[in-house]
């Protein structure tokens, strides 16, 4: 649903809690899209509400009853493991938040930016507009003049939630939508050689 209206799965997923909580008004959370899309993305408006109207409408709600394969377990908050007594030395947290174990991968909706490097000029304005660093480059000779630079590798996957600026941005034509489904992510991922 979310490719077929150009939205995101967020969307197909409010329609669908809504119908399944019962208690929302329609007419209350199209106004609330509307606003928060309303001025800066009047183009996304459509496809938004149309991905909400869907979810809603074509959800299948079941009810499942508990075998006992799976007992219910009781609540447990979670209790940080770094605190005021223990933290370390001017209160560095090593991992949380830690590049390395981000991944941005399920938050993509089934299209990636495929890069063509034959096309590209290395201009770095899709990694100026990329939201999450995803373009990876070393200092190298330029394939195409010869000269020494900043040399574009490719894309690391991880990090892309396909959000889709990068095509948006590249007038060359070396950045295109495509279907992650028919590319193999683990070929053309280029990981970043400080996260490996």
């Amino acid at each position: 649903i979310a490719m077929a209206t150009g939205s995101r799965v967020n969307m197909v997923m409010m329609g669908a809690i809504a119908k399944a909580a019962g208690f929302f008004d329609w007419k209350a959370l199209e106004d609330a899209v509307r606003e928060a899309f309303g001025k800066k993305y009047a183009a996304l408006m459509k496809g938004n509400l149309e991905a909400m109207k869907r979810g809603h409408d074509e959800v299948k709600i079941e009810e499942i009853k508990a075998d006992g394969k799976y007992p219910a377990t009781p609540f447990r908050r979670e209790e940080p493991k770094l605190g005021y007594e223990n933290a370390p030395m001017g209160g560095t947290i090593y991992e949380v938040g830690n590049m390395r174990f981000k991944d941005l991968s399920t938050s993509r909706t089934g299209v990636i930016p495929l890069l063509l490097l034959d096309k590209c000029t290395r201009c770095g304005e899709c990694d100026i507009t990329c939201p999450d660093y995803c373009f990876v480059w070393e200092r190298g000779k330029d394939p195409k003049t010869g000269k020494d630079g900043m040399v574009l590798l490719g894309i690391d996957y991880q990090y892309c939630k396909g959000c889709l600026r990068c095509t948006h941005i590249c007038k060359f034509g070396a950045l295109v939508p495509a279907k992650e489904a028919e590319q193999d992510m683990e070929a053309i991922t280029v990981k970043h050689k400080a996260l490996k």
